[in-house]
């Protein structure tokens, strides 16, 4: 049968106990609420609509809050080798400067798993300030889409190149994932990531003047290897290279993005203390 399921959250955040208004610094979330309407077609199909009202305070201000408004929804298509799934939200309010939004986000997934294989191609597109626009109404409203409480690193890249210095241009990525299961124990997994800003980005020259950058920002590719060692414990061993663009570093404002990698272990141990326990 068709389902639908609705779910509300509200939240207020406070820096003191002992006060309900008390300013809270706004690189922090003040309030954040939420409405969520979900529906269950079938197994196969099922879609959600999403509203989400945040707010950061004015600096220096108590009751004064700016208010950020962020809806829009996504879906899912599958069968048991295909999934398809999509969203796309719209922000509008105000940032965290008062500064009037106007941004939005899509994004899109294919995904094919036949055991022991799992492949998904996709992309995301997020707006951003075009710095090459001087138009006054479009600089009075930020068109940067801010993804709120959300982490991109599954989507953007384990080693998190895309921070607020690049985001500001908005992001257009697209990836590539591939999984296969060997054996029981044995996982490996690589994925691959093609960044571009989404808008125009340049930089000041000696002289003052703009000169504009190439919108690619560069790739990434992320290696991952898991072994089950036994039902409590799993270790996995990672490594991850970054092909830097000069557009990254000019807008990091750093040179040190040649030949970057990163390997890591981790070892994960999770034991059933009391399953014994509470069966008898």
């Amino acid at each position: 049968d068709s389902v639908v399921k609705v779910r509300i959250f509200g939240s207020y955040n406070n820096d003191k106990d002992s006060k309900i208004a008390v300013n809270v610094l706004n690189s922090k979330i003040k309030t954040f609420n939420f409405l969520e309407i979900k529906k269950d077609v079938n197994k196969n199909v099922n879609f959600t609509l999403l509203g989400i009202l945040s707010g950061v305070n004015k600096a220096n201000a108590v009751y004064d809050v700016y208010l950020k408004n962020t809806f829009g929804g996504y879906f899912t298509l599958k069968n048991e080798e295909v999934a398809l799934s999509g969203s796309g939200f719209y922000q509008n309010g105000e940032n965290k400067d008062g500064k009037s939004v106007n941004a939005y986000m899509v994004n899109a997934i294919l995904k094919y798993t036949k055991n022991p294989v799992e492949f998904a191609a996709g992309f995301d597109i997020l707006s951003g300030n075009d710095m090459k626009n001087t138009d006054p109404d479009y600089l009075k409203v930020d068109h940067r889409f801010d993804v709120l409480l959300g982490t991109t690193r599954p989507f953007q890249g384990t080693m998190e190149i895309v921070n607020l210095k690049t985001s500001n241009a908005g992001l257009f990525n697209s990836y590539f994932k591939a999984k296969c299961k060997l054996s029981d124990k044995w996982n490996i997994g690589a994925d691959y990531f093609f960044l571009s800003t989404q808008t125009n980005v340049g930089k000041l020259d000696e002289n003052k003047q703009f000169v504009e950058l190439n919108k690619y920002l560069g790739q990434e590719v992320d290696g991952l290897v898991t072994y089950k060692i036994n039902t409590d414990a799993t270790l996995q061993v990672g490594y991850c290279y970054l092909f830097a663009a000069q557009a990254l570093k000019d807008l990091k404002a750093t040179t040190a993005f040649d030949n970057q990698s990163w390997a890591w272990v981790q070892l994960t141990f999770k034991p059933k203390l009391f399953e014994g326990a509470a069966k008898n």
